[in-house]
């Protein structure tokens, strides 16, 4: 008979089966009609088994099913990393098997994962899979340790406990730890890991993460995130030879000792701790003793900064981190540019400074100076094309510079050090920066912000030897301001254009200008004017250059987005430049920019810690304010999770059946 013709066979007995069942009369249930429910619960269980025996026959002929064990075992491994074991089971009220399901496919399947014992290596503290069961079939494998841990738990406590008691397998630990400042009589989960840790360094990799739980909220939370950093213990990381990644998150690192086998090491704060516990001088010794390291972050765990840092840098030997390929910093005081100016990195590394200043002392231009200058100038410093300036905010600035000649804001690609930097006088802050990083190399160039104010002279000064300058995009009214009357000399403003020598311009070689939400009919701040006595025009200063430009060496390539303008203008440019790309907004987007810049979110200014709108809100602003962002919908697509049944104390590793109840 062919498969159709049985399986109708089969449905048509259960169909008889079902149409002999008494009928339901409403009243109490017959001996008869109790009996029939006993006799049909035996069936529909024998029925059940038949459904997954004749679903196991099935998978077992798919084609995957065909692909050799140890094929399967690498798929099975790649799915255990996405879907581990009761990830997202809400407050451990149900299990789910996670990848562990593949074994309830067929025989076949359950076989190899139950052989692959990498699979069964990882266990969850604060899962529900049997950890005695995991244990067995991860048979002699190293173990990782993974989870989250309540501080004072019983549950949560006892199954750290075992699984800390495996310690000669114990090679990785990722711990979150719940927090809270309510004594009791049990032990904490902290103590109990660096108990671990002391005794028994055979770690690999260390991940602790403090964490305050969902109920410590408001100004007590705040006060309690950094309230007690506990500190690693100096014993583990001198003797834990194999330790290769540590990541503490609300913890605090043993600076002065070293480790000569650690390549990875993070350390964040949610703000500083006080006191600090440590010195720079410690801090320097410990990079020093640890020559592997490729990775660096450091956030608000720094020491208090030396009084004279310049001084202090200067008395010091560099920090040399051969192997270093990222190192990302965050200070609330000059400590990290004492990093940055000390640390010899190789020229491949990607450095990230954020410097957050306070706003009631002076910005700190000579050590951020001392300590660009110094980073420039070391060994095997490599030869930055590209440049990026732009303001993010009324008081904060961000400098970044890339090996290849591209410059821009909101790059997909990391730059190879980028700077972020707080300061209450952005305007003089920048410009001793570009002092500092010569424009002789710079291929591509990128400007942003309404924070300068820099004279004429500044500007010719800065760009006199930028040569090789190709590619320059300005954004925001002021930066076109500052850098458009200085294009051209001083000498032939009010001239005719094409009698002014070429040789004399600045950005004489550029071949591609991009400009973006400028207002080129304002005026331009200085003491040229037009022929009608009237102050010129940005628009007007640009049309000058682009004329100069065409008897020499005409640009290739000029953009207008978002920027008020004259359509006349356009005209003018277009037998100037070979090539003119323009939105046909004669309008722009200029204002909305100003007024981001200036603290304020789409017409939505910042008063006293709230945020209100302003009397002058209109129908354009509430557009802008709908519409002018990227919008990205709080909504995310989640697996949802299965809810199984309680797990079954015992199991026959030889039952030829399998368990459609049991996860495992």
């Amino acid at each position: 008979m062919k498969i159709k013709e049985l399986m109708d066979a089969w449905l048509a007995s259960h169909e008889r089966v079902i149409d002999s069942l008494p009928r339901p009369s409403g009243g109490a249930v017959s001996a008869e009609g109790s009996h029939a429910l006993v006799t049909w619960d035996e069936e529909l269980s024998r029925m059940q088994m038949a459904f997954a025996r004749a679903l196991e026959r099935r998978n077992e002929l798919a084609p995957i099913s065909a692909l050799p064990a140890e094929l399967l075992a690498r798929i099975f491994s790649h799915l255990a990393e996405s879907w581990p074991v009761n990830s997202d089971s809400p407050h451990k009220a149900t299990t789910t098997g996670g990848w562990t399901r593949v074994a309830r496919v067929c025989r076949r399947w359950r076989s190899v994962a139950i052989d692959c014992a990498s699979l069964w290596a990882t266990i969850a503290v604060n899962g529900r899979e049997p950890i005695d069961l995991f244990l067995l079939r991860a048979r002699e494998h190293v173990l990782s340790v993974v989870g989250q841990v309540r501080a004072k738990d019983v549950y949560d406590l006892s199954r750290l406990e075992h699984l800390l008691g495996q310690l000669g397998r114990l090679r990785s630990l990722d711990m979150h730890v719940l927090y809270n400042s309510f004594g009791t009589d049990l032990p904490d989960a902290e103590s109990i890991i660096f108990n671990c840790l002391t005794n028994h360094p055979q770690i690999e990799h260390l991940s602790l993460h403090r964490a305050q739980p969902s109920y410590l909220t408001g100004a007590f939370a705040s006060t309690t995130a950094n309230f007690h950093a506990p500190r690693l213990s100096n014993t583990f990381v001198s003797t834990a030879s194999l330790l290769t990644t540590v990541r503490l998150v609300g913890y605090s690192y043993p600076w002065g000792v070293r480790s000569g086998s650690l390549r990875s090491l993070t350390v964040e704060l949610s703000e500083p701790v006080y006191p600090r516990g440590f010195s720079m001088h410690e801090m320097l010794d410990t990079l020093r003793g640890t020559p592997a390291l490729e990775r660096l972050v450091l956030t608000h765990g720094f020491p208090d900064a030396p009084q004279d840092v310049q001084r202090f840098v200067e008395d010091q030997a560099a920090v040399p981190l051969p192997r270093l390929r990222e190192m990302q910093l965050a200070s609330h005081n000059e400590t990290a540019w004492i990093l940055l100016a000390l640390v010899e990195a190789q020229a491949s590394a990607k450095i990230n400074l954020r410097f957050h200043h306070s706003m009631s002392a002076s910005p700190p231009t000579h050590v951020i100076t001392m300590a660009l200058s110094r980073f420039l100038q070391r060994p095997l410093c490599p030869e930055y094309k590209g440049l990026t300036l732009w303001q993010t905010h009324s008081t904060s600035i961000g400098v970044r510079l890339k090996v290849d000649s591209v410059a821009d804001y909101q790059s997909e690609t990391p730059a190879d050090l980028e700077l972020h930097m707080e300061s209450d006088d952005l305007d003089e802050l920048l410009l001793a920066i570009l002092r500092v990083v010569s424009l002789e190399h710079i291929e591509a160039l990128a400007i942003r912000g309404k924070c300068y104010t820099w004279p004429p002279e500044d500007v010719r000064s800065l760009f006199a030897n930028a040569r090789r300058l190709r590619t320059v995009s300005l954004r925001g009214t002021q930066v076109a301001q500052v850098l458009f009357p200085s294009l051209i000399p001083e000498e032939a403003a009010n001239e005719d254009p094409s009698d002014a020598p070429h040789d004399e311009l600045l950005l004489a070689n550029i071949q591609e200008l991009h400009i973006d939400r400028v207002d080129l009919k304002r005026p331009a701040p200085d003491t040229h004017t037009g022929s009608d006595g009237s102050a010129r025009r940005l628009g007007e200063w640009l049309t000058s250059f682009l004329s100069i430009r065409r008897s020499g060496n005409p640009l290739s390539l000029l953009t207008v987005e978002r920027s008020a303008l004259f359509r006349g203008w356009v005209e003018a440019w277009k037998p100037l430049v070979a090539d003119v790309v323009w939105d046909e907004d004669e309008v722009g987007d200029h204002a909305m920019e100003e007024r981001v810049l200036s603290g304020e979110q789409f017409g939505v200014e910042h008063f006293g810690g709230a945020w209100a709108v302003p009397a002058s809100w209109d129908d354009e602003d509430e557009l802008n304010f709908l519409g002018g962002h990227d919008a990205h919908s709080a909504a995310s697509l989640e697996w949802e999770q299965e809810g199984l049944s309680e797990l079954e104390e015992d199991e026959d590793e030889d039952e030829d059946d399998i368990d459609q109840d049991d996860p495992w």
